[in-house]
């Protein structure tokens, strides 16, 4: 009572959403995108952006990040312990990129320092993997999409840890 849950992990509306607006988006910014790498969450951004990427240029490969098995990533999910959402479709999928919690700190730190965007541990997740992809690449356009800021970890002990290393 006093609250609507919306089901994000099922409803169709928050896939629906990246594919009228995040997907056109990108198309009209960068129409030689030929990667688009997104964290596996909801499956929504990465279904979404990915069908819509993909009616325009059929040859876009979409990769989604994911946490190692046992490892913690605010907002992504690992498919390795069992739970795939219900708006994931693993077949529209080119790829899959396993990223652990030091990676994905280390290089949301990296991001801070060298360009001064502070993204959450999702992105740097995000980010790992696209900067891997990039290395096996000649040349191309990686999208990727930073689903989380770093205020929203301020607080949490990796951060503190990650700082006081340094």
């Amino acid at each position: 009572e006093g609250y609507v849950n919306t089901s994000q992990f099922e409803n169709k509306a928050n896939l629906l959403a990246h594919y009228e607006t995040t997907g056109p988006e990108i198309i009209q910014a960068l129409p030689e995108v030929e990667v688009f790498i997104a964290g596996i969450g909801t499956g929504g951004t990465l279904m979404g952006v990915g069908e819509k990427l993909r009616e325009y240029n059929p040859g876009i490969r979409i990769i989604g990040v994911e946490p190692k098995m046992g490892d913690q990533l605010q907002g992504l999910r690992s498919l390795q312990e069992g739970y795939i959402p219900p708006l994931l479709n693993m077949a529209m999928l080119d790829g899959r990129f396993l990223v652990d919690t030091q990676q994905a700190f280390g290089s949301a730190r990296d991001l801070l320092e060298s360009e001064g965007i502070f993204a959450g541990v999702s992105s740097g997740a995000v980010l790992h993997c696209a900067q891997r992809v990039a290395m096996r690449m000649d040349r191309g356009n990686i999208v990727v999409v930073f689903a989380d800021g770093g205020w929203k970890y301020l607080t949490a002990g990796p951060w503190r840890e990650e700082m006081e290393v340094r």
